[in-house]
């Protein structure tokens, strides 16, 4: 599920499994501290379902001037402490939402949960 991450900041530098610890590709080169990281996802699993997407989608994560984590994508901003709990929160609001506001008529729905729907319907594939 979380294969890799490429961390991007002014150049790529390093590799890094979706975790805490950043580790360096080459040994003895200086990297920033990185506060943006992008995740391509190819599949979400959640809770006994697995979302294929059409086309792997690419998870924004970065840090608020709070030092909390963000993770965005399809209009869905979700949080946590580390990368990879904002990741997984993503993760488990994109299935929640799936069944929430992707499901519903667009009558029942908000503008922007109108938005948030078709971005969901437009690179989910299938659901099982």
């Amino acid at each position: 599920m979380y294969d890799s991450v490429q961390a991007q900041q002014d150049y790529l530098c390093m590799v890094a499994p979706l975790s805490v610890e950043v580790q360096p590709l080459f040994r003895g080169i200086s990297c920033p501290q990185l506060s943006r990281l992008r995740v391509t996802l190819n599949e979400i699993r959640f809770h006994n379902r697995l979302f294929e997407f059409h086309k792997p989608i690419e998870l924004l994560l970065y840090q608020d001037e709070g030092g909390v984590w963000m993770c965005e994508c399809c209009d869905i901003l979700s949080v946590g402490r580390t990368p990879t709990e904002a990741a997984l929160s993503f993760c488990e609001d994109f299935s929640m939402l799936w069944d929430e506001i992707a499901q519903l008529p667009d009558s029942d729905l908000t503008r922007q949960a109108q938005d948030t729907k078709r971005c969901i319907l437009a690179v989910v594939k299938s659901v099982k």
